[in-house]
């Protein structure tokens, strides 16, 4: 497999995948939290993973699109977006048209579709996984990025995880599920 986290922290998600992945990406915003791991990762002599630092909303990655069998991202909670600051030229933003100008979820989202490898049939397995808050999949703002992922078939499954797993909040959380493939019609798995 090859495997990114474009919201990595400290790689910790990475690691459940080492004895599958052929390579583990992983990038986040704080440079000094990736130094660190990075410094830790030299001492165990642990060369498995190559983590960066970079802001993943603002910084295209071209070398990365449609490259991973597996995105993940556990985004910061609760950030809003600069409406005008996503350019519409992005390669990344297949529904700028639908993201809510006032959620950086829906951006996340499309970010990691677009470095998703699209399902084949030989390989059909690929996934992305994205925590999103509850609120995600019940407020009006996100009916449109919501209808948009059904209509082409590309959310798989939400599974709720339930309240309290983020630091600080009692927010309720879910993964969302993507497949990057058109499947039409497909029904979303709800657990």
């Amino acid at each position: 497999l090859e495997v990114l986290d474009i919201s990595t922290g400290i790689g910790a998600l990475l690691d459940t995948y080492k004895k599958e992945a052929r390579s583990l990406f992983g990038q986040d915003l704080n440079p000094k939290l990736v130094q660190f791991q990075q410094l830790l990762d030299a001492i165990m002599g642990d060369p498995s993973r190559i983590l960066t630092h970079g802001d993943s909303l603002q910084h295209f990655e071209p070398n990365w699109l449609n490259t991973f069998d597996v995105v993940l991202c556990d985004p910061p909670l609760g950030k809003k977006a600069i409406s005008g600051s996503f350019s519409e030229s992005d390669p990344r933003w297949t529904y700028f048209e639908q993201a809510s100008s006032q959620s950086e979820m829906d951006y996340w989202i499309q970010t990691v579709l677009a470095y998703l490898r699209p399902a084949g049939t030989a390989k059909p397995g690929f996934r992305g996984i994205v925590v999103v808050n509850e609120s995600w999949l019940f407020i009006l703002g996100e009916q449109a990025m919501r209808t948009a992922l059904i209509r082409r078939g590309q959310i798989e499954a939400v599974i709720r995880l339930g309240e309290g797993l983020a630091n600080g909040t009692t927010i309720p959380l879910n993964l969302l599920i993507l497949r990057k493939s058109e499947q039409p019609g497909s029904s979303v798995r709800l657990i």
